[in-house]
């Protein structure tokens, strides 16, 4: 393993660690309730398991709802696989925001900083073991912004990022007003 790699793996070791033990309070002592939006998404996944479609709502747009159940009909009705998605999201989240600091940045420190940043924030963490959209609209909106700046130049990263921007925003509405900047950023970066 290279040296440089190191220091990362062990920061996403830990934070990992940490994001477990806080998954386990989900669970213990007793499994914590759901609560507003949460009941909206799984009465839509349950909705679409069942066939009996979802009543959409432009303020929940459609994607969440449609992973949870495609969660629930791979993995069965039961939170913890698609927790466990919304980890590996919630990873590849800093990742690509490290990636982009990396590409905009020559200083490994920022890119260093940026990791810890985004690792470390408890809650992003939280926000994992939830049923709401923010971790998912998140990885997708970075990855959207990721394929602009690192690989915006050439027309493969051009679509990509307009296909995450697109996923971001069947996710959750709040980047819509942001979406043209990342439009700029292919122009610019």
């Amino acid at each position: 393993m290279p040296r440089e790699w190191k220091t990362p793996i062990a920061l996403i070791a830990l934070a990992l660690a940490i994001n477990l033990g806080l998954l386990a309070l989900y669970y213990w002592p007793e499994t914590r309730a759901l609560s507003g939006d949460e009941n909206y998404y799984l009465g839509a996944a349950r909705g679409l398991l069942s066939g009996e479609g979802v009543r959409e709502n432009p303020f929940w747009p459609p994607l969440y709802g449609r992973m949870l159940a495609g969660s629930f009909q791979v993995f069965g009705p039961q939170l913890l696989a698609f927790q466990g998605l919304q980890i590996a999201m919630w990873l590849g989240t800093a990742l690509f925001l490290t990636g982009i600091t990396r590409a905009l940045l020559p200083s490994r420190a920022a890119a260093g900083t940026v990791l810890v940043f985004s690792l470390f924030s408890l809650d992003a963490m939280a926000y994992t073991h939830l049923l709401w959209p923010e971790i998912p609209h998140l990885f997708f909106f970075v990855g959207a912004l990721y394929f602009a700046v690192v690989h915006g130049a050439h027309l493969t990263g051009a679509v990509a990022s307009g296909v995450w921007l697109g996923f971001a925003l069947l996710t959750k509405l709040v980047a819509l007003p942001f979406s043209p900047a990342v439009v700029l950023a292919l122009f610019f970066c």
